[in-house]
C-alpha cells in the first residue's frame, strides 16, 4: 500500500490478503496499525512493513487503524466572500445555490447580546503537533520529514475519539481529527459573540482601539493557541 499526504491509496483487494506486507508513505504522512484486537506501532515517513499474526487458528493481518497529512491544513466556513447579502426570506429561491448559500451561513451563525444573527468567515491554519523546538523527528525507517513526525500526536490524532453531540441525546457525530479545530473555533466564536451588542462589533470600545470583531478574533487566537505544546 501506498500513503499519499495523508491519504490511503491501495488496489482493489489488496487489504484481504494474508500475511506480511510493505506500506510506502510519502514525507507528508504518518499511520497507525492496529489489529483486531489492539492498537500497534506509529508510523511515519519511509518504508515500513507490517506483520501477521495467528488469531483463533486464522492468519491475519496489521492493518491501518487511520493516516494523517503532516502538512498544514487551511480550513474555510462559513459564508464565502462571492456570496450576496442577507435577502429577506420571502425573496430567498429553493435553488440548489441558495441552500449551499443559506447552509454556509449556518456554519458559523451566532447572535449579539442585543439578538441580532451573524455570520462569519472564518479561515483556520492548523496541522498534527510537531516535535518540540522545531525538531524534525527522523522515523523509524530511517526518513526525515520537513513537515515534522510526532509519533505521539499522530497516535493521539487518530485513536482519541472526539463526539460531537446532536440535538438529541440519541444524536452523536465522531469527529475526526481534522474536523476538530473548525469546530472549537465555531463554537468559541458563538460565544463571544453573544457578549458584544451589534454596534460594538464595528466601533472600537472607550479602553481599547480595537473594534468588537478585532478583539473577539484576538481572543480567538489567544485560546486556541494557548499552550500548544500540551495540545
Amino acid at each position: 500500500m501506498f500513503i499519499k499526504n495523508g491519504r490511503v491509496i491501495t488496489h482493489e483487494g489488496e487489504e484481504d490478503k494474508h500475511g506480511p506486507g510493505v506500506i510506502v508513505l510519502d514525507t507528508a504522512s504518518a499511520a497507525v496499525l492496529r489489529t483486531d484486537t489492539e492498537i500497534r506501532d506509529t508510523v511515519g515517513p519511509g518504508v515500513v512493513f507490517t506483520k501477521s499474526y495467528k488469531h483463533n487458528n486464522e492468519i491475519r493481518n496489521e492493518y491501518i487503524a487511520g493516516s494523517v497529512d503532516l502538512r498544514a491544513q487551511q480550513h474555510f466556513i462559513g459564508p464565502l466572500p462571492t456570496d450576496p447579502s442577507f435577502l429577506k426570506p420571502v425573496l430567498i429561491s429553493s435553488t440548489k445555490d441558495d441552500d449551499e448559500m443559506q447552509s454556509r451561513r449556518q456554519q458559523t451563525s451566532g447572535a449579539t447580546r442585543d439578538g441580532f444573527d451573524i455570520s462569519a468567515s472564518i479561515s483556520i491554519k492548523f496541522s498534527i503537533k510537531r516535535p518540540l523546538n522545531n525538531e524534525k523527528t527522523i522515523s523509524e525507517s530511517g526518513v526525515r520529514s520537513q513537515y515534522g513526525f510526532d509519533p505521539e500526536a499522530v497516535r493521539n490524532a487518530i485513536t482519541r475519539e472526539v463526539i460531537q453531540l446532536g440535538t438529541s441525546e440519541d444524536s452523536k457525530i465522531r469527529l475526526e481529527w481534522n474536523q476538530l479545530p473548525a469546530h472549537l473555533v465555531v463554537n468559541i466564536w458563538r460565544e463571544y459573540i453573544r457578549k458584544f451588542k451589534l454596534g460594538d462589533l464595528f466601533i472600537s470600545g472607550a479602553d481599547s482601539k480595537l473594534s468588537g470583531l478585532q478583539l473577539i478574533e484576538d481572543m480567538i487566537n489567544q485560546r486556541v493557541k494557548k499552550n500548544t505544546q500540551n495540545l
